[in-house]
C-alpha cells in the first residue's frame, strides 16, 4: 500500500481519538464493572504488588458484610480479591498511582490505536485499494463502539487490538500485484499471532474463544501453488507454532492465577454453573424487538444473502453486485428501525449498532484471501453465541460488547468485499457507494446516540464521586450493590467504601464506637437514625443529582 491516503487517515482518526479521549469523554464511569477494575488496580498500587486483596476495613467489619464489591469478589483466604484480569489490573496500577483518575483511559486508548494500526496492516496485506482502507479505518474508529471502549476504563479495546494484530500476522491476500507493482508476499507469523491472542484472553474470558477462532484460522489458511502433502505439512506446522505462542501466555497467566486466587481464572471460576443462554438479540439486527417482527423485515432479504453467498464462478458481472448493494441497503434499513424502536438503556445489538459488520459475513469461505478472517469472525460469534452465560444479549454496554473482538475483522472484510465490488463492476459503482454510505451513517448514528446516552451515566457518576471527595468524611455508605461501583473513584482520595443493605443501625453504631463522627451516605431520602448510647445518626445536607450524596453526622441526642 504505497498510497499515503490510508496513513494520513489513520493519524486523522488517532489525533481524534486522542482528543476526545483528552478533552471530551467523561471521567466517569458507564459501567460499574470499571470500578471492580480500578479498585483491583488501586489495591495491588497501595500494597507495591504484594497483595491482591481488595481494600477493606476488616477491624471495623470482620466478617466482610459490608463488602463494597461482594458481588464481584472471591473470598481467598480471610481477604477478598476481585474477579477480572489482574494482567490487566497491574498493568492499570501505576497510572492510576501517578495519575489518578486521569490515568483511566490511558489502556484503553492504546487498545484502539493498535485496532486502527492493525486494520491498516490488514488492508495493506490484502492490498485493498488506499481509498477503501482509507475508509473501513475511519468508520471503525468513527462510526463503531471503539470510540466508547477508547474513552472508558474497561479492557475491550485493548483486547480487541491485540486480536486485531494477531489475524494481521496471519492474513495474506490472494490478490496479486497490480502492473508495475513490486510488493512481497506478506510474511505469516504463527507464533506471535498465537501469543497475542492469547494475551487478549487474559484480559476478556470471550478471548478464550477468539483463541480458539484463530487456531481454526490458521488450521485453514490457503496455501496456493502447494501439493496436497505440502499443504498439510505447511499448516500443521504453522498450527503447532499458533499453539506454542498460545500455550505459553496462557501457562504464565494460569500459573499467576493459581499462585495469587487458587483458580486457573477467576472470572471463568465465579461464572461457572450459570446455565447457558443463546440470546438471539446479539445475532439478530434489532435488539430488544420481539422475534416475530424480526423475522417479517428479515423475509425480504433472504433472496439476496442466499444468492450472494453462491461461490465465485456464478458471481460475474454487475448483477451480483447489485444485489450486495441492494443488500447492504436492506441491511441500513433495519439497523435505522431497530435503533429508532430499542427501549434499552443503550443499543444493546451488534448489527443494530453497526450493520456494515453484518454485510461483512459476506466474505465467505470461498474467497481465499478472505478466509481467515471469516472463519474468525463466524466460529467466533457462533461460540459466544451459544457459551454466553450472562443471559443478557451480549451485554447491556453499546454494541454488544461481548462480540467486539470480532468487531474489527467484520468490518474489515466488509471494506474488502466492497473494495471487490467496486472494482469489478464499475457500472454497478454508484449503487454500491450508496449502500457503503447509508451503512456507515446509519452506524455513525448508533454508535452517537450511544455514546451519549452512555456519556450521561458516567457524568451523574463522575459529579457523585467529585462531590464525595468534597465532603469531610472518610466513610461512604452505599444502599444499592452498583453505587460503590461507580463510586470507586473516591478510592484514589483515601475514602473507605461499605455497602450496607437494610436497617443501617448496625453499622452505624460500629462507626459510633469507634469515634467516627461523619459519613456519607449514597441516597436522596434523608438519614435520621437513633443509636444507642444517646446518639443520633443525621442528615446535615443532601446534594441533588443521579445519586444523591448526604453528608451525615453522628452525635448526641439534643434534650
Amino acid at each position: 500500500m504505497t498510497s499515503p491516503v490510508p496513513r494520513v487517515v489513520l493519524f486523522l482518526c488517532v489525533a481524534t481519538l486522542a482528543a476526545w479521549v483528552c478533552f471530551g469523554a467523561s471521567r466517569g464511569f458507564f459501567s460499574g464493572d470499571s470500578g471492580v477494575k480500578m479498585a483491583q488496580a488501586h489495591a495491588l498500587w497501595q500494597s507495591s504488588f504484594s497483595a491482591r486483596s481488595l481494600p477493606h476495613d476488616y477491624d471495623l467489619d470482620p466478617d466482610g458484610r459490608y463488602h463494597p464489591y461482594d458481588r464481584f469478589a472471591r473470598k481467598v483466604g480471610a481477604a477478598r480479591q476481585g474477579i477480572y484480569s489482574t494482567w490487566f489490573a497491574g498493568a492499570a496500577a501505576p497510572l492510576f498511582g501517578l495519575l489518578g483518575i486521569w490515568g483511566a483511559p490511558i489502556l484503553p486508548f492504546v487498545g484502539a490505536v493498535l485496532v486502527a494500526c492493525g486494520l491498516y496492516c490488514i488492508f495493506a496485506r490484502l492490498r485493498v485499494r488506499p481509498l477503501a482502507s482509507a475508509g473501513g479505518i475511519a468508520a471503525t474508529v468513527l462510526a463503531t463502539p471503539l470510540i466508547l471502549h477508547a474513552s472508558q476504563f474497561t479492557e475491550h479495546s485493548l483486547a480487541a487490538g491485540l486480536v486485531t494484530w494477531a489475524l494481521a500476522l496471519v492474513v495474506v491476500g490472494a490478490k496479486r500485484p497490480r502492473q508495475g507493482q513490486t510488493e512481497p508476499e506478506a510474511q505469516v507469523r504463527p507464533f506471535h499471532a498465537g501469543a497475542l491472542v492469547a494475551l487478549a484472553a487474559t484480559l476478556r474470558p470471550e478471548g478464550y474463544c477468539a483463541v480458539l477462532s484463530l487456531g481454526l484460522a490458521v488450521a485453514f489458511m490457503p496455501s496456493e501453488g502447494a501439493s496436497a502433502l505440502a499443504s498439510v505439512r505447511m499448516r500443521s506446522a504453522r498450527s503447532a507454532k499458533y499453539l506454542l505462542g498460545a500455550t505459553l501466555v496462557l501457562g504464565a497467566y494460569w500459573a499467576t492465577n493459581l499462585l495469587s486466587s487458587g483458580t486457573w481464572d477467576p472470572l471463568v471460576t465465579a461464572n461457572h454453573g450459570r446455565s447457558a443462554t443463546m440470546r438471539y438479540s446479539i445475532v439478530m439486527l434489532v435488539g430488544e424487538l420481539g422475534r416475530p417482527r424480526v423475522l417479517t423485515w428479515l423475509l425480504p432479504l433472504l433472496v439476496p444473502v442466499v444468492v450472494s453467498l453462491f461461490p465465485p464462478a456464478w458471481r460475474r458481472g454487475r448483477t451480483f453486485v447489485a444485489v450486495h448493494a441492494m443488500l447492504a441497503v436492506g441491511l441500513a434499513f433495519l439497523a435505522w428501525r431497530a435503533q429508532s424502536l430499542s427501549t434499552a438503556r443503550v443499543l444493546t445489538g451488534m448489527f443494530s449498532v453497526t450493520p456494515l459488520a453484518a454485510y461483512g459475513l459476506l466474505g465467505g469461505p470461498w474467497r481465499p484471501g478472505l478466509r481467515s478472517l471469516w472463519l474468525f469472525s463466524v466460529s467466533f460469534l457462533a461460540q459466544v453465541l451459544i457459551l454466553d452465560n450472562g443471559g443478557d444479549g451480549g451485554g447491556l454496554q453499546l454494541g454488544a460488547r461481548l462480540l467486539f473482538l470480532a468487531l474489527p475483522p467484520l468490518v474489515a472484510l466488509a471494506t474488502a468485499v466492497l473494495d471487490d465490488d467496486l472494482t469489478t463492476a464499475r457500472r454497478a459503482g454508484p449503487l454500491t457507494i450508496l449502500a457503503v454510505v447509508l451503512l456507515v451513517g446509519i452506524g455513525a448514528r448508533g454508535t452517537w446516540i450511544g455514546v451519549r446516552q452512555a456519556e450521561v451515566i458516567a457524568d451523574g457518576g463522575r459529579a457523585a464521586s467529585e462531590k464525595v471527595l468534597s465532603l469531610d468524611a472518610g466513610v461512604v455508605m452505599t444502599v444499592r450493590w452498583w453505587e460503590s461501583q461507580v463510586l470507586a473513584p473516591v478510592l484514589l482520595g483515601g475514602k473507605q467504601l461499605y455497602s450496607v443493605y437494610g436497617d443501617p443501625r448496625p453499622f452505624l453504631e460500629r462507626l459510633a464506637a469507634r469515634g467516627v463522627r461523619s459519613l456519607v451516605v449514597i441516597g436522596h431520602r434523608p438519614l435520621s437514625v437513633e443509636l444507642s448510647g444517646g446518639k443520633i445518626a443525621q442528615t446535615e445536607s443532601v446534594s441533588p443529582g443521579w445519586l444523591g450524596v448526604q453528608l451525615v453526622r453522628i452525635g448526641d441526642v439534643v434534650p
